[in-house]
C-alpha cells in the first residue's frame, strides 16, 4: 500500500469517526430536547393558583382559586383567613374573637363561620368564572 493510499484510508477513517460522533451528538441533543418538551408539558399541566379579593361584613378575604389552564377547569377554592379591612392584615383568633394584630380591632368568632366562608368561596368562584368565561367548575364526583 502506498503512502497516498494510507493517507486516503486515514482520511476516510477520520471522516467515519466524525460522522459517528456527529450522529451521537444529534441523538443526545434530541434526547435533551424531548426531555425539555416533556418538562414543559408537565409545567403547563400542573394546577395554577390565583388570589382574589372579597369583602364580607367589613372584613377582607383573599380566597385562593386553584385552576388548570390546560383543562380549563376550576379545581378548588379556599376562603383563607379574614383580614382587617383597614390594615389589610390577617386576623388572629384570640379565644372567642378575631383580632387584628396591628390596630387591635376585634370581631366575633362567627365572622368566619362555615356559612360566611362558603359565601366567600362562592363569590370567588363567581368572580373567577366571570373573568375566565371559557373555564368550568371541575366535577368533584
Amino acid at each position: 500500500m502506498t503512502t497516498l493510499e494510507l493517507a486516503g484510508l486515514a482520511a476516510a477513517a477520520v471522516i467515519l469517526v466524525l460522522l459517528v460522533f456527529e450522529k451521537f451528538r444529534n441523538l443526545s441533543l434530541s434526547a435533551r430536547l424531548a426531555a425539555a418538551e416533556n418538562e414543559l408539558k408537565m409545567l403547563k399541566s400542573s394546577p395554577e393558583t390565583a388570589e382574589l379579593r372579597v369583602e364580607r361584613y367589613e372584613l377582607l378575604w383573599f380566597p385562593a382559586v386553584v385552576f388548570s389552564s390546560t383543562q380549563k377547569t376550576l379545581e378548588k377554592v379556599s376562603a383563607g383567613l379574614p383580614h382587617c379591612r383597614q390594615c389589610v392584615i390577617a386576623l388572629k383568633l384570640d379565644g372567642q374573637e378575631w383580632v387584628c394584630p396591628q390596630c387591635r380591632a376585634r370581631r366575633p368568632e362567627s365572622v368566619a363561620d362555615v356559612m360566611i366562608t362558603d359565601s366567600v368561596e362562592k363569590e370567588a368562584t363567581k368572580q373567577f368564572l366571570e373573568r375566565h368565561r371559557e373555564y368550568r367548575v371541575k366535577n368533584s364526583g
